[in-house]
C-alpha cells in the first residue's frame, strides 16, 4: 500500500533534487523514496558509521588540557 506526502520544498533545494534524480536515472519521487529508506533504516551505530573507524589523527592535538577539562566538569567523579 502506499500513501501519498506533500510537503514544499525551497526552489534550490527543488532544483538540486532533480539535477541529482536526473544523474541517477531516477525520478524525484523514487529517489526521495530511496533516500528516505535509506535514512530510516534501523541499524547499529558501529554499521552506520564503521566506515569512519581510524580515520580521526589526534597527533597534531594536544590532549591534557582537554583531558583535565573533562574531569574537572564530569559530574560522575
Amino acid at each position: 500500500m502506499t500513501t501519498t506526502l506533500t510537503f514544499r520544498l525551497k526552489a534550490e533545494q527543488r532544483r538540486k533534487l532533480r539535477k541529482k534524480a536526473a544523474f541517477f536515472g531516477k525520478s524525484e519521487s523514487e529517489f526521495l523514496r530511496e533516500m528516505l529508506d535509506r535514512e530510516l533504516e534501523e541499524r547499529p551505530m558501529s554499521e552506520a558509521i564503521g566506515h569512519l573507524k581510524g580515520t580521526l589523527s589526534f597527533k597534531s592535538v594536544k590532549l591534557e588540557g582537554w583531558r583535565q577539562a573533562i574531569r574537572e566538569r564530569n559530574w560522575r567523579s
